[in-house]
């Protein structure tokens, strides 16, 4: 398992497929609208944020997702906006979301291989 994070529009997805010559778009599953069959099976998951958000909106409890993605798709590529920093929202779903996504990747960091944050289309390996 791996996991890149970094802000909205620093190439992280550009910086994943030059990363790993052997996979391409195709690999690439957009957890902002793909099924959670989807999630489980394809290489790359990019968006992965969004994916924690239509499950906080659904009232979904998401603190099983990590073991799961570990045990059905372990060699799994996720790919997440930073969404912790800057002002903390003022609908308490979207502070819920932040804290859910931002608990999930803290387990999903530890139990990968490889951690980077993405800077302007630079990662920066922290684990």
């Amino acid at each position: 398992m791996e996991l890149y994070v970094g802000g909205k529009y620093q190439g992280k997805l550009k910086h994943v497929l030059d990363t790993h010559k052997d996979l391409n778009e195709t690999d690439v599953a957009d957890a902002a609208v793909c099924s959670d069959a989807d999630i489980l099976s394809h290489k790359i998951i990019n968006h992965f944020h969004a994916y924690i958000k239509r499950k906080t909106d659904q009232g979904e409890d998401v603190t099983d997702i990590p073991a799961k993605l570990k045990s059905e798709n372990p060699d799994v590529i996720i790919i997440s906006d930073e969404i912790g920093c800057g002002i903390v929202p003022a609908d308490p779903m979207d502070s819920t979301w932040r804290e859910e996504c931002g608990r999930t990747l803290c387990e999903i960091a530890r139990m990968s291989d490889r951690f980077e944050r993405i800077v302007c289309g630079c990662g920066i390996r922290i684990k």
